[in-house]
């Protein structure tokens, strides 16, 4: 299975995961998705999904303890796509998957791998460009920035593959005196971290 097929089959797999449970095998072949960033301990499952970042899917997706990746006309765009490749996990909840996202540096590597039951296996490569950046979820220029397919251009147009990191910033909001959740409970702060493509594998 090339790139094409194996990005396919992750977007058809988002079709189907409705609320974040894994849902009928794509035509392409089921396929499972791995983050791992070396240089804070990651190595988390990731679960695509139709929708926004951290709407009710995303949210429960994050609950389980995994990272989540909205893809579609709100969300972002498959790993190895041009564009923004969204990921989103918890900080202090859910084992924390990205409690060090903060510690990330410039150069860092971000990988993200497919493997597809019928033999698809590809691995994109991420390296950090901007190290975090706190934006208010809450607001529209906040939400714009970090979803934008230019991460933090909202109306540019992407030339490259981009990956966002995105985790909350509870305890800094918290230390703030703000204590105010959506309906979902995350709250206001969010720590973000850009990257752009760097390598991709077969195999």
């Amino acid at each position: 299975m090339g790139l094409a097929a194996v990005a396919a089959a992750a977007l058809q797999l988002a079709s189907v995961v409705g609320a974040g449970l894994p849902g009928a095998a794509p035509a392409a072949g089921r396929c499972e998705t791995v983050v791992t960033i070396p240089d804070i301990g990651v190595r988390t499952e990731l679960r695509y999904y139709a929708g926004s970042p951290d709407d009710g899917k995303g949210t429960r997706i994050q609950d389980r303890g995994v990272l989540a990746s909205p893809v579609g006309p709100r969300g972002g765009v498959a790993a190895g796509e041009v564009g923004n490749h969204f990921i989103a996990g918890h900080r202090t909840s859910a084992g924390g998957p990205l409690l060090h996202l903060r510690g990330l540096r410039k150069g860092d590597l971000v990988k993200v791998r497919t493997r597809c039951s019928d033999g698809g296996d590809v691995t994109h490569t991420y390296a950090v460009t901007k190290r975090s950046q706190y934006i208010d979820f809450f607001t529209a220029k906040g939400r714009a920035a970090q979803i934008a397919p230019v991460p933090f251009h909202p109306g540019q147009d992407p030339t490259l593959p981009m990956v966002t990191l995105s985790t909350c910033a509870t305890q800094e909001d918290n230390a703030r005196g703000d204590r105010r959740r959506d309906r979902y409970g995350n709250p206001p702060g969010r720590w973000v971290v850009v990257g752009v493509l760097t390598t991709t594998r077969e195999g």
